[in-house]
């Protein structure tokens, strides 16, 4: 029926029996037989219509779902080729939200409300006169502060609303606003199945790509949605290593718990595909709430790019702990977060980026979004944990980190290992930004050690690095720019009245060229805890600038001596 105003059809039913189905005691069958609905055609009588389909609601193009502002349209047509009346009101619309498959009417909650109705005309042509009739109605369904940590929201359109001139009836219609993703929370391992398959170890996909359909799934399909309803479809081709797809007809939301969602795909030496994530912008990740390890080992072998796109929204993530973590490790040379990586919730960054671009990757801006109406997403207000943050991230090729005027650590009280081997090789430029604010941090221990190992020249703390709170500093700059760093200031905030331990803190930063050490006027104590605080700093020529308070005296001052 391509091209048709209905799906159903009406008109003179005709039932045909087959020959040979009746037999009798003395062995004779029945002769086939066909039977209309009206009088035979074959004698000229004047044939009528017979309608026994019911009239149908269906969901057509246009509405749209904006789970960050929490609304939903729906355009719905109720049709029938013998359309007579409809009485579809708001007040009969029932809306359900569904946690796994545990059913919750929100009707109250989520408020339905129905357009005016439209007529949906045809031209007919009957017996050589054509004519206008109405086969349908068209409404718009709206609601309003939808939830998002749920595993799926329909509307019910109830029976009997739409009826067609015989007298038939529609039967109830449910409309899916939203599906989501299963959680691959328990997939922690390279071994471990992918969304439930077992016959399929993560290790061994090379490439995952989301689809909003399920056309062409294949006959190893299976569901992977969080309702266990198939309204999300998952099929693979190939015989190791496997391409997966991931489809669904409706929209497809990220589980609120996503973390290890994509970890440990592309793992395997078998894995050569260059793109490893496709398709991002299908799956609405503004239900997500914890990413921790999503990306975990993701294209470990071969990913020489990850672009998030620009609908990967994290505005409601609070955890991305290890998020990035060994992701293109060996090959990745690029990475887009995209405009909507808001981290403005966010409180745990511990080892986000560790090893993530270990080998090829060159360079990691998180200073701003493409999109110039959108420069704030990378807010680090509400975060409080960054430990190893940075660790080991792009340690053979990365040439500069620059973290932007939004990285705001406020509320950080653990930055241990953050900048660890962080671009040890090749990085030039370490840039903390405006907002880089270290005063309710207590754990600096190795937060730098060997960043910018081998070209780094210089290292700019800000103004706002305050140790105020710091009470371990232990390896703190060891080896960092050992090679080629020439000066290194802490600035005015640089208190260590509270530190306990700073054993290594200067050990090998900036043994070859570094001829100058501002420790500033707040470094007043050296811990009791302090072996090997500045053996192998600076050259021989170095010149420390500090406060009288840790001289053992002044004649005797001696960079490997203070405090002893």
């Amino acid at each position: 029926k391509t091209g048709n105003t209905t799906l159903d059809y009406s008109g003179i039913i005709t039932l045909g029996i087959a020959k040979d189905k009746i037999l009798d005691r003395t062995g004779n069958k029945n002769v086939a037989k066909t039977i209309t609905s009206v009088a035979s055609l074959e004698d000229g009588s004047t044939t009528s219509v017979v309608d026994v389909v019911q009239p149908i609601w269906r969901r057509t193009t246009g509405g749209t779902v904006d789970l960050t502002n929490k609304t939903a349209s729906v355009v719905v047509k109720g049709t029938d080729t013998y359309y007579a009346s409809n009485s579809l009101t708001a007040a009969k619309l029932k809306v359900y939200a569904y946690t796994g498959s545990t059913q919750t009417d929100i009707t109250s909650t989520v408020s339905p409300q129905l357009s005016t109705a439209t007529a949906l005309n045809e031209s007919v042509t009957v017996s050589g006169t054509t004519s206008t009739r109405q086969y349908g109605v068209q409404y718009t369904i709206s609601l309003t502060n939808l939830p998002i940590d749920k595993s799926e929201v329909k509307i019910v359109i109830p029976a009997s609303t739409l009826t067609d001139q015989s007298g038939n009836t529609n039967e109830a219609y449910e409309i899916i606003v939203y599906t989501t993703l299963k959680s691959a929370a328990s997939e922690t391992a390279e071994t471990s199945a992918f969304l439930g398959n077992s016959s399929l170890q993560r290790q061994n996909i090379e490439s995952i790509t989301f689809k909003n359909t399920t056309t062409g799934a294949a006959s190893n399909k299976w569901d992977v949605s969080d309702k266990g309803d198939n309204s999300i479809i998952a099929w693979y081709t190939g015989s190791g290593p496997y391409q997966v797809y991931i489809g669904s007809n409706t929209f497809m939301c990220a589980n609120a718990d996503s973390s290890y969602l994509f970890s440990y795909i592309g793992y395997a030496s078998t894995c050569t595909a260059t793109s490893v994530i496709n398709g991002l912008d299908i799956l609405n990740t503004t239900t997500a709430t914890n990413m921790s390890y999503m990306f975990n080992y993701c294209g470990h072998k071969a990913m020489t790019s990850l672009d998030l796109g620009d609908n990967f929204d994290t505005r409601n993530v609070t955890n991305m702990r290890d998020m990035f973590a060994s992701c293109g490790y060996t090959a990745m040379t690029s990475f887009d977060l995209g405009d909507n990586f808001n981290t403005s919730n966010v409180t745990n960054m511990s080892r986000m980026f560790i090893y993530c671009g270990y080998t090829a990757m060159i360079s990691l801006d998180l200073s701003s979004g493409t999109n110039a109406t959108n420069t704030t997403q990378f807010n680090t207000s509400s975060v409080t944990d960054m430990s190893g943050m940075f660790n080991s991230c792009g340690k053979t090729a990365m040439a500069s980190l620059n973290l932007g005027n939004n990285f705001d650590t406020s509320e950080v009280t653990d930055m241990n290992y953050m900048f660890f081997n962080c671009g040890r090789i090749a990085m030039t430029n370490l840039s903390l930004g405006a907002k880089f604010n270290t005063s309710k941090v207590t754990d600096m221990s190795s937060m730098f050690y060997g960043c910018g190992f081998t070209v780094m020249t210089s290292l700019n703390l800000g103004e706002k690095f305050d140790t105020s709170k710091v009470t371990n500093m232990n390896s703190m700059f060891k080896d960092c720019g050992r090679v080629a760093m020439t000066s290194l200031d802490l600035g005015n905030l640089f208190y260590t009245t509270a530190v306990t331990d700073m054993t290594d803190m200067f050990n090998g930063c900036g043994t070859t060229v570094m001829t100058a050490l501002d420790l500033g006027p707040a470094f007043t104590k050296i811990a009791d805890t302090h072996d090997n605080f500045m053996t192998n700093c600076g050259t021989s020529s170095l010149v420390v600038y500090a406060p009288e308070s840790i001289y053992f005296d002044k004649a005797t001052f001696k960079v490997n001596k203070i405090g002893e």
